[in-house]
């Protein structure tokens, strides 16, 4: 009586430490399968197309700038579709360019659950401004001579009084700029400086 008493008293202990036992595996066991899933490699996906035509997008590309501040990004293929593999969940900010295109910047949330998460983006033309030109003109305004842009020289009617002198061509012999050549009593070639011979052949001179 006194045996079988003792191994009645110690049974309870014995299923006590076994399911104790199996408790413990079994928590460990949901420890790693929990770091495992949140550990996962997760992919977001998708694909870029013209919101308008819904036409792929080659070459757009897709930045993404976690919490961290850790950015990781991809191009898109001549389909359009992208993929980004992150390490882990969170909040990421995801920017999405193209030239010629508006910029689209999106919030997404990477939960631990989540494996692969698509994310399709429409992009929009975006409308260039070109900068106003305004052109101007003096027509219509009487300006002064000596305000043109270029180099002026003047005869006075002053100094052709003073000259007295009956050949025109001797009152551009002192003019800087201006080659005079006499090649008889009332004849003369004149040369502008700066130009080649055929626009300086064609001076013409103006007697008023």
């Amino acid at each position: 009586m006194h045996y079988g008493a003792e191994m009645n008293i110690s049974a309870p202990f014995v299923i006590i430490r076994y399911m104790k036992k199996y408790l413990i595996q079994a928590a460990i066991f949901l420890i790693v399968s929990l770091t495992s899933l949140i550990c996962q490699e997760k992919k977001i996906y998708g694909k870029v197309i013209d919101k308008d035509t819904s036409q792929p997008l080659f070459g757009a590309n897709i930045i993404l700038t976690g919490e961290n501040e850790k950015t990781n990004g991809a191009s898109t293929d001549e389909s359009g579709n992208y993929s980004i593999n992150i390490l882990q969940s969170g909040i990421y900010t995801l920017k999405a360019t193209y030239i010629g295109y508006d910029e689209l910047t999106e919030e997404i949330s990477i939960m631990p659950s989540d494996v692969d998460k698509k994310l399709d983006i429409e992009l929009s033309i975006s409308s260039i401004q070109l900068q106003e030109y305004i052109v101007t003109a003096s027509r219509g305004r009487r300006e002064k001579i000596t305000d043109a842009p270029a180099a002026i020289s003047i005869i006075s009617a002053r100094k052709i009084r003073a000259a007295s002198n009956p050949n025109l061509g001797d009152y551009f012999k002192n003019i800087k700029g201006v080659d005079f050549t006499a090649s008889g009593l009332d004849s003369y070639n004149l040369s502008a400086r700066g130009f080649n011979s055929s626009f300086s052949s064609r001076l013409l001179t103006l007697t008023d």
